[in-house]
């Protein structure tokens, strides 16, 4: 029997695993904290509905990041890639997709040729250790930054997970993360390496020392272009960790203010219409 899932899954945001009541961090809304303060606060402390619910750029991503999974899973597990089931797989994904919101034909017309792209420059050539992990580490009390990381890569071929856990791997540790885009990338991009960094923090303080952080693009076609893929590096190194540590505390500070001062609420989400009462003036 196959160990491997090829139908696409939904996104595991922790719920059956966080401690009840426990606050998340998600690692892709780290930068929307300081570009969008008001909307983030509404949607994680007040519970109002995300401002952005899906469109086919998302969802062509979705799916070229399950290719990369299936693919680098059949690697972990030596197990012989079946492609049939992945294109049908994929086929019935877009075909649930609701055609008055999602372009079921242009995910169509591109999702294969960049997934492939992805997979040959670097699923195939990468040894992945895992793929999807759900993590999480306590940074405040019951707040919790966490999230799933796309994959874990080690420069060493003979590496395994449970190498990385024990600290025994011989390879550097890398974070991988898939994107998919429709113009060049010039560089991996602050609110990206915001993400990114907040999963290799995570990492840290489970034991695994991650020293690389990567993102892999996979960028549309043009009229004039073929699909192309770049990627980026970045080392994370004490002064990133430092870095990234004191921005995941501003914000689990900044929760518990917000749950211990409701007077102070729209200071905080920088909305006035939050405002309850006056604030003691200064004398």
């Amino acid at each position: 029997m196959s160990k491997i899932n090829y139908k696409i899954r939904e996104y595991n945001d922790g719920s059956s695993i966080l401690p009840k009541g426990a606050f998340r961090i998600s690692p892709s809304g780290v930068n929307r904290f300081f570009s969008e303060k008001t909307s983030w606060y509404r949607e994680n402390l007040l519970g109002e509905d995300k401002k952005f619910q899906g469109s086919t750029a998302s969802e062509l991503g979705n799916i070229c990041h399950h290719v990369c999974e299936v693919v680098a899973n059949c690697k972990i597990t030596d197990e012989k890639y079946d492609s049939t089931k992945l294109h049908n797989a994929v086929a019935n994904y877009i075909n649930e997709l609701d055609p008055d919101i999602y372009d079921q034909s242009l995910i169509s017309s591109l999702w294969e040729g960049m997934s492939e792209l992805l997979v040959k420059e670097y699923v195939l050539q990468t040894n992945t250790l895992i793929t999807e992990p759900f993590v999480y580490n306590e940074i405040l009390s019951n707040i919790f930054p966490s999230g799933s990381i796309d994959a874990i890569t080690s420069t060493a071929p003979t590496d395994t997970w449970e190498d990385a856990l024990k600290g025994t791997n011989i390879g550097v540790l890398t974070i991988r993360d898939w994107k998919t885009t429709g113009t060049k990338p010039s560089s991996m991009g602050y609110g990206y390496t915001l993400q990114i960094y907040t999963y290799a923090w995570i990492l840290r303080q489970m034991g695994v020392n991650i020293e690389q952080v990567e993102l892999c693009y996979a960028v549309r076609p043009t009229k004039t272009l073929p699909a192309r893929v770049f990627n980026f590096k970045k080392p994370f190194d004490d002064q990133a960790y430092d870095f990234i540590e004191g921005i995941l505390k501003l914000i689990a500070e900044s929760v518990q203010a917000w749950n211990q001062f409701p007077s102070c609420r729209y200071l905080l989400a920088a909305d006035y219409r939050l405002k309850i009462e006056d604030l003691p003036k200064a004398e």
